[in-house]
Order: structure tokens, then C-alpha cells, then sequence
């Protein structure tokens, strides 16, 4: 294996511990959003329970955009941002 694939391996695997430590703080929040839902049918939801529900929803919004992103080797300069005009 060459270096540079051993480097995009190493990415890879960092990419991933990231996703599944935000999968379980989105696994949390939907717990606590749960936890502190209301009751009553018509009851006004808490504040804790407003906030949980949005954390979960940006955190699997966060990892929807890490899996949605590629992986780029050091020397790789072809993403969208590095193009010159409306696109770069």
C-alpha cells in the first residue's frame, strides 16, 4: 500500500469516528427530546424539549454533510471552491 493510499485510509477512518460520535449525540438528544416530551395532547412542549429536538435535527444535519462530503488527498485541488468564477 502506498503512502498516499495509507493516508486517505487514515481519512477514511477518521471520517468515520467522526460520523458514529455524532451519531450517538444525535442518539442522545432524540433520547432527551423524547424523555421531556409532553404529555398531554395540546400541551405546550418545554423549552428542553424544543432544544433537544433542534440539536438532534443539526446533528444529523451535520452528518448528512460529512457523508455527503468527499475525501481529499493533500494534493487534490479539483473541489468547487478552487475554481476560478461563479463556482469557485
Amino acid at each position: 500500500m502506498s503512502e498516499d493510499e495509507k493516508e486517505i485510509d487514515e481519512r477514511d477512518q477518521r471520517r468515520q469516528d467522526w460520523i458514529d460520535l455524532l451519531e450517538g449525540v444525535a442518539l442522545y438528544h432524540m433520547k432527551k427530546a423524547n424523555k421531556s416530551a409532553p404529555v398531554l395532547y395540546m400541551q405546550e412542549p418545554s423549552e428542553e424539549h424544543t432544544m433537544h429536538k433542534v440539536y438532534h435535527e443539526a446533528v444529523r444535519e451535520a452528518i448528512g454533510l460529512i457523508q455527503l462530503l468527499p475525501t481529499v488527498g493533500p494534493d487534490d485541488n479539483k473541489l468547487p471552491q478552487h475554481d476560478e468564477g461563479p463556482a469557485g
